[in-house]
């Protein structure tokens, strides 16, 4: 289940300093919030949409495709979110830094899981929507 840690606001280079490979982690307003693993459902779901667009920039070298874990920042909250799947264009390659994209990916997918339905369709969809 996700929780959100009560602690200090947390700067986005705090937060990425403080980040642990082995620990999913979004922040949001200088907050970070643990996330769950994934379920098995999650992951074999997520698989199909990964092989499709891969297929597609094999034949059609157009950009690169990112899964989880890895950051998408976004200044709009200011937010730094794990979408589970990120499109991004060849000429948005320059917005990728090593450990996060610093901007809106071209195409974000995310799974939807009943215990993240309400962040995934509301908080997520709108910061995402106003970085446009």
């Amino acid at each position: 289940m996700n929780r959100l840690c009560v602690q200090r606001p947390r700067t986005w280079e705090d937060f990425l300093a403080e980040r642990d490979e082995d620990n999913h982690a979004e922040w949001v307003d200088g907050q970070v919030i643990l996330m769950s693993l994934a379920s098995s459902d999650h992951q074999l779901l997520k698989v199909f949409p990964v092989r499709v667009l891969e297929h597609y920039l094999e034949r059609h070298p157009q950009g690169l495709i990112l899964d989880v874990p890895f950051l998408m920042r976004l200044p709009t909250r200011p937010s730094g979110r794990e979408p589970d799947i990120l499109f991004i264009a060849q000429e948005c390659v320059g917005l990728l830094q090593p450990s996060f994209l610093d901007g809106a990916a071209d195409l974000v997918v995310e799974i939807i899981s009943p215990e993240s339905d309400e962040r995934d369709r509301g908080e997520k969809f709108i910061e995402l929507f106003w970085a446009f």
